[in-house]
């Protein structure tokens, strides 16, 4: 056949054709084809150790697997060869996953994707049987309380053990903890021993450690009395308790002739005569509040007198 005779709609057929006169053609069972494929996953060939990627375009024969079929539907086989070291390597359709599986001449690499796809896919199927048959949920519910039972039964045979393997001697315990203290106690104490003959206090000439008699210390309480009044008191304190200042002998001479002015019960133009150098005044009053009131008369004496 030429390549122009395929292109054409009718063929001639002469008045005398008879097809029962034609041979007939001998076609084996199973017959391979020449197609054109690519690799469904990647894969490593275990002659050459060459690493075929997915999507690798072949020349490979497909075959029907013999015998072997899924829901009735037949099994293709593929055959094509290794581009390195031309080895033959096989794999065929897998229906039942919808992927195709590796048979021969090479491994297939891990494929996390494909892993997870089938773990959702098998825990999806696990939930949708529990949740549709009544059986599933029931012997589950069977199974968790008969493995709650064993472990509480192991874990009471455990404290049975221990109970009886325990051997607890009380009387040694309290012994050992008061040798324990005894201890603690006479270390503690050669402690304080050397530490107080380093700093003299007791006698090395004596066979036996015995303490000297110490100085006694007191320590006294704090008598400043700035300290221990408050606010308020020092300002209501009694001023006549406080000791009166020494004063100079020019200012006792000025004091004794400064003359105290009353006032005058008559005319302002009228004044009290001076008495010269009268008598010394009184002492200094005992007072603040006496002394303050005689500087007010003086005051005011002084100022009726400049009017």
């Amino acid at each position: 056949m030429t390549g122009t005779e395929r292109k054409v709609l009718n063929k001639y057929y002469p008045p005398d054709f008879d097809p029962r006169k034609l041979p007939k053609v001998s076609v084996p069972r199973n017959r391979q084809y020449v197609i054109r494929v690519m690799a469904p996953f990647n894969m490593r060939c275990n002659t050459c150790g060459e690493y075929i990627y997915k999507g690798k375009k072949f020349n490979a024969r497909r075959e029907t697997v013999e015998d072997e079929t899924y829901l009735g539907l037949p099994i293709f086989r593929f055959y094509f060869r290794c581009p390195q070291c031309l080895a033959e390597i096989t794999f065929k359709t897998d229906l039942k996953n919808c992927d195709y599986a590796q048979e021969h001449g090479s491994t297939r690499l891990f494929e996390a994707e494909r892993l997870i796809r089938e773990k959702e896919a098998n825990e999806r199927a696990a939930e949708e049987e529990e949740r549709t048959n009544p059986m599933t949920m029931l012997e589950k519910r069977t199974k968790m309380s008969r493995f709650e039972m064993e472990a509480l039964d192991r874990l009471e045979e455990l404290k049975e053990i221990n109970k009886r393997q325990a051997n607890v001697n009380y009387d040694l315990m309290l012994s050992e903890t008061r040798k324990s203290e005894f201890e603690e106690l006479r270390q503690q104490h050669e402690e304080e021993t050397a530490l107080l003959r380093a700093m003299g206090f007791l006698s090395g000439d004596l066979p036996s450690d015995r303490l000297v008699n110490l100085p006694v210390i007191k320590r006294l309480p704090d008598t400043d009395s700035d300290d221990n009044l408050k606010p308020q008191e020092i300002l209501t304190a009694d001023v006549t308790t406080q000791k009166r200042p020494k004063l100079s002998r020019q200012r006792e001479v000025l004091q004794g002739a400064v003359a105290v002015r009353k006032k005058s019960t008559g005319t302002t133009g009228r004044r009290a005569e001076s008495l010269g150098v009268s008598e010394p005044a009184e002492r200094y009053a005992t007072t603040s509040s006496a002394g303050l009131g005689m500087l007010g008369n003086y005051g005011s004496s002084s100022s009726e007198e400049s009017t």
